[in-house]
């Protein structure tokens, strides 16, 4: 049983499956089926109870143990950068981009979901017009520090 915050309630689905892993048993993972969940949720806490079952044949896990669960979604057709190459100007999220020239050009972000090592971009400001991304979109990941408006970006 878990209980699952608002903002990720709607990537709950019935074919889910999860990683247990008891906090006693720290080198033991169990994988279990999400059978069942409140579909509605909580007015209190906003949350969403979901719960898997799992055969439990070796009688490893008892009712009560805390467990760590892992549950993996799949993002098909989105795009994501890594947090660490999205930076703040004028209160805007952005990154830098290597135009067809090979100059760095800041370019603002719209941004959805995140996930901590990885951020969701939606849209693309370029050339004043916000763009859907294409993932043909060059984008500096490392060493942002050292990049500035119109540096020559080499393609190594």
């Amino acid at each position: 049983m878990a209980d699952i915050p608002e903002s990720d309630a709607g990537f709950i689905t019935s074919d889910l499956t999860a990683k247990i892993r008891p906090a006693i048993q720290k080198n033991e993972t169990f994988e279990a089926k999400l059978s069942r969940t409140s579909w509605t949720l909580d007015a209190k806490s906003r949350t969403l109870r979901i719960e898997f079952d799992h055969p439990n044949k070796d009688g490893k896990l008892r009712p009560g143990m805390f467990a760590h669960i892992s549950i993996s979604v799949q993002f098909d057709g989105r795009w994501t950068l890594p947090a660490s190459a999205i930076f703040t100007h004028a209160d805007q999220p952005c990154a830098w981009r290597r135009d067809a020239n090979g100059k760095a050009v800041r370019t603002p972000l719209k941004l959805g979901q995140r996930d901590g090592a990885n951020v969701e971009v939606l849209k693309m400001e370029i050339a004043g017009t916000w763009e859907s991304v294409t993932g043909n979109e060059e984008i500096v990941v490392t060493n942002l520090g050292a990049i500035s408006e119109g540096k020559e970006i080499s393609d190594k």
